[in-house]
């Protein structure tokens, strides 16, 4: 038993890392209309923070990327760890909107050295062969997002019947659990300094790599603005309870990780490209169901639409990025994979600027921001995986 766990706590320690840099927005969602509340911000303020969240994860990436060959790995480790330590406890106790915001910049830029470190980690120990690459990397994508199924239903648990800075204080909380396993999951070198401009063009010249890693953080964007959307929506036009959409994540979540168990599956058996076509026509079959809604008045239709479109949308954000990360997963950089993210979030966070500006008075904007981000989405996949260059499934 020892050994097992052994053997597993690398895989396991990049799994919570992986957790702090996408577990706070999830966390924190369910609350979402106690905080715009008690710090007197309104729903579009809100939406807006989420935004310079992503900004500044983007942001977050490319700086730790070039402070990580200058740094020891344990440097490194600790002083992003440390800025996510002090940014939660930070928010847990701010009682201004300006302040929330001026916060949010540094929980960005934290969240997005933690994500750098996990890809960077990651590929050192499983970048082998890419089917091996696939298989990890929907491990942790599952194993995350069961404990992101699990973040949502305490958040609005404790929004509901307690107070929403309590969600920061256990975050801060959960990075000091962090920063005492780091050493298990970074067992390995800093990497050098290297030419900048290589490690970009290594990227951006690679037009399959680079489509890749966009078509990542687009279809990243297509969850994020739909549960945003659906979360104001439900709130405050359908009164519901923070639980109540705490348990509606938990439903999302979970039938996305029972998607990954056949994920490689799926892969070998359709291929790439009319595997993501498969996934982009649910995504819009899941949005038509909600038009069934304002017919029939029932909460349920939420729970198996809303289901279908995140299922289907990280699916897809799980084959985009792993197949852009083990692109880079042989490289001893950290900047490329740094260089990938930034295109990924620079999607995700041009596709999210346009849930800032659509109204939620009723659903029909959510679905119609759902459908026009997925047609978008089969263009950009079109051109680079079909008219471009045919990419080949594994065998």
């Amino acid at each position: 038993m020892n050994k097992i766990l052994q053997n597993n706590l690398p895989l396991l320690c990049l799994v919570l890392i992986y957790c702090l840099a996408v577990l706070p927005l999830s966390f924190e969602l369910p609350s979402i209309n106690e905080i715009s509340n008690s710090l007197s911000l309104t729903t579009e303020d809100m939406k807006l923070s989420i935004t310079l969240f992503w900004t500044m994860f983007t942001v977050g990436q490319f700086i730790f990327a070039l402070l990580l060959p200058r740094l020891s790995m344990t440097q490194s480790v600790s002083v992003v760890i440390g800025l996510f330590i002090i940014c939660f406890f930070a928010n847990g106790l701010i009682s201004t909107g300006y302040t929330f915001f001026t916060i949010r910049v540094f929980e960005g830029l934290s969240c997005g050295g933690l994500l750098l470190l996990g890809r960077f980690s990651l590929a050192k120990i499983y970048g082998d062969n890419e089917e091996n690459y696939l298989t990890q990397f929907a491990k942790v994508s599952s194993m995350v997002t069961a404990l992101t199924a699990i973040a949502p239903v305490i958040g609005g648990y404790i929004g509901e019947y307690a107070h929403w800075r309590i969600i920061y204080l256990l975050l801060g909380v959960s990075g000091i659990f962090a920063f005492w396993l780091r050493p298990f999951a970074f067992q390995f070198n800093a990497p050098k300094v290297s030419n900048m401009k290589n490690d970009i063009m290594l990227v951006v010249a690679d037009i399959s790599l680079a489509f890749n890693s966009i078509l990542g953080g687009f279809s990243r964007s297509i969850i994020v603005n739909f549960n945003t959307n659906l979360a104001l929506f439900l709130f405050y036009h359908k009164h519901w309870s923070s639980y109540n959409y705490g348990m509606l994540m938990f439903c999302f979540c979970s039938a996305s990780i029972l998607a990954r168990l056949f994920l490689v599956r799926l892969r070998k058996e359709f291929g790439v490209v009319k595997l993501n076509f498969i996934l982009m026509f649910v995504i819009i079959v899941g949005s038509i169901c909600l038009l069934v809604e304002p017919i029939i008045h029932q909460d349920i239709v939420f729970f198996f639409a809303g289901s279908i479109i995140t299922m289907a949308a990280s699916l897809l954000t799980t084959l985009y990025s792993s197949r852009a990360q083990f692109c880079l997963a042989k490289q001893s950089q950290a900047m490329s994979l740094a260089i990938m993210g930034v295109l990924q979030n620079m999607a995700l966070v041009l596709g999210s600027l346009m849930s800032v500006f659509i109204a939620t008075n009723s659903i029909i904007p959510i679905i119609e921001i759902v459908i026009f981000s997925t047609i978008l989405l089969f263009i950009m996949d079109f051109f680079i995986n079909v008219y471009h260059r045919p990419l080949q499934s594994v065998s």
